[in-house]
């Protein structure tokens, strides 16, 4: 049915397909855990450079998940009461 040629070009183009589902798949699963709330805080005021903490991610994660954005909104009323 296929030539050997065209099944080595198929079963390469299955696997780095596979290989890309994969990394996306684990890319999502990092950027899903809820960081710490200093983290979070750090990211959000721009220190997280300097705090080691992943920034784009945690911004990433911000724009997921409904729970850390309500404690960013929640610190910065805090600060803001200070």
């Amino acid at each position: 049915m296929f030539s050997g040629n065209l099944l080595i070009i198929l079963l390469v183009l299955v696997a780095f397909c596979a290989l890309t589902v994969y990394r996306i798949v684990m890319d999502i699963r990092k950027k899903s855990k809820c960081p710490a709330d200093r983290d979070l805080k750090n990211a959000v005021l721009g220190f997280a450079a300097r705090r080691g903490a992943d920034h784009e991610n945690i911004i990433s994660h911000l724009g997921m998940c409904e729970k850390c954005r309500k404690k960013v909104s929640d610190l910065n009323q805090a600060d803001s009461s200070k």
